[in-house]
């Protein structure tokens, strides 16, 4: 029978010498929970595979559970009454959704997981509208109510000279409620390292940011790199209005510890605590 739960412990965490808990660490021993094997990348999504056309994904996780179905019922009846067309659907292996429509034109999808509420709006005159009902019905019940936008965009991260170059939106081939992120970092003119974040946690069928992948560089690390950018891409959820943060790869176990990340097994969880991302 497999184990069902797995805690790494403090005696794992100190094997990893200073670089856990020392962010400019100088230290020359192996670490092989930190500088982890080449990762597979091929097999995840790509930069130029992501599709920023402009809409919009809000995700809504709600505290109460066990009104997810209900709440598709809900907004089903209050968008025919407001004289749209809508068409619902349940596949065997995927998430129910809702499709909402206009004159025969479609303008949302709202995908159903087991606790949350996944919105996407397509860039229509209907946009600001859907939002707002979505917000008004929502805003102040849900746990958070998260917003991605399909963009392309270049930001400086946070307390960091670090720049990031994030792409955001569904795949080409893709027309699933889950965007992905993919974000370059770059320093001096460097490219230093890449991410790859997802919206849906699949192993819990839960939502929010997820860190599929995350990658500095080996010619660039022990400087800090890691942890600075962490913090950067933490801030910039949090102001995105998502309170929490999923790891889905787990192989340097003590650098996301010491970043505060609470790990089982081969995921891990953050939540983000305002008083450390205010302005």
């Amino acid at each position: 029978m497999l184990e069902i739960e797995k805690r790494y412990d403090k005696k794992l965490i100190d094997k990893a010498c200073k670089i856990c808990r020392n962010k400019k660490c100088d230290c020359n021993e192996e670490h092989p929970e930190y500088e982890s094997e080449e990762l597979g990348w091929e097999n995840y999504t790509k930069f130029e595979d992501i599709v920023p056309n402009g809409n919009s994904t809000h995700i809504i996780r709600l505290r109460d559970h066990e009104i997810v179905e209900k709440e598709i019922n809900k907004i089903r009846q209050d968008f025919e009454n407001k004289e749209f067309q809508t068409e619902y659907f349940t596949a065997k292996y995927e998430w129910d959704f809702l499709k909402i429509f206009s004159d025969k034109k479609e303008i949302a999808i709202v995908f159903r997981l087991e606790n949350c509420l996944s919105v996407k709006l397509y860039k229509t005159k209907f946009e600001k509208q859907l939002e707002e009902y979505f917000f008004e019905n929502y805003g102040e019940e849900a746990e958070f109510f998260g917003e991605v936008n399909h963009i392309e965009e270049t930001i400086k991260l946070k307390n960091s000279k670090i720049s990031a170059k994030i792409r955001t939106g569904n795949l080409k081939k893709d027309s699933s409620w889950e965007p992905s992120s993919f974000l370059n970092f770059y320093i001096n003119g460097d490219h230093i390292g890449k991410a790859l974040i997802r919206f849906h946690a699949s192993e819990m069928n839960d939502c929010g940011p997820t860190i599929m992948m995350f990658e500095i560089f080996p010619e660039f690390r022990h400087q800090g790199y890691g942890s600075e950018i962490m913090y950067g891409i933490e801030y910039y959820m949090f102001w995105k209005n998502f309170s929490l943060m999923r790891l889905d790869n787990t192989k340097t176990i003590p650098f996301w510890v010491n970043l505060g990340y609470d790990i089982d097994i081969d995921e891990g969880e953050k939540y983000l605590d305002p008083f450390d991302y205010e302005d």
